[in-house]
């Protein structure tokens, strides 16, 4: 997918023998990638570059445009948790999208990732829990979770009735397949 979504548009009328380095390069410098985090960024030269290297090995191409190519270093930012204070002052304002404002009760209920709760279902709600069984990659759809582990978070009733709500809108109709927040990706 990263192919598809990067490298294809970039690339449109190349053969595999055209491809240069100053091609994987100038990836560095689109707006869009460098949004992201380094590790991303170097997933996505490595898409290009691994199949690129491949081929040289194999006498496919004579081109070797991965050698040479610097990738980000991989610094993390340091991973913070809400004081109270900031909790309460998040929750205490004003929301433009109701769903938002519950995909975020729900992370700090839960400690749910993004894709979890992007991959929740309807059948995935429990009469006193939820069960965390997928998580949802704009790359590869529905997949099981980072841990591919399934487990169970128990809920409150009301959070409970506010997933139950928030499903109830999906226009898909999908039944207890369908998604609880269908317009997340």
């Amino acid at each position: 997918s990263k192919i598809r979504i990067y490298w294809i548009p970039r690339l449109e009328g190349k053969s595999v023998g055209e491809i240069t380095r100053d091609d994987v390069n100038a990836i560095f410098d689109d707006a869009k990638v460098m949004k992201y985090a380094p590790k991303t960024i170097n997933q996505i030269v490595s898409a290009l570059t691994l199949p690129m290297k491949y081929a040289f090995y194999h006498k496919m191409t004579e081109n070797n445009c991965y050698d040479g190519i610097i990738k980000c270093s991989n610094r993390y930012k340091k991973r913070i948790v809400l004081s109270l204070e900031e909790t309460q002052a998040l929750f205490d304002a004003e929301w433009e999208n109701d769903s938002a404002r519950l995909v975020c009760v729900l992370a700090c209920y839960t400690g749910m990732r993004q894709g979890e709760i992007a991959g929740l279902r309807l059948r995935d709600i429990g009469d006193d829990r939820i069960y965390i069984r997928h998580s949802w990659s704009k790359y590869e759809g529905l997949k099981s979770t980072k841990t591919e582990e399934e487990r169970e978070m128990p809920i409150p009733p009301l959070l409970r009735d506010m997933l139950l709500a928030q499903a109830e809108m999906n226009p898909h109709g999908e039944g207890d397949n369908g998604f609880v927040f269908f317009g997340l990706l």
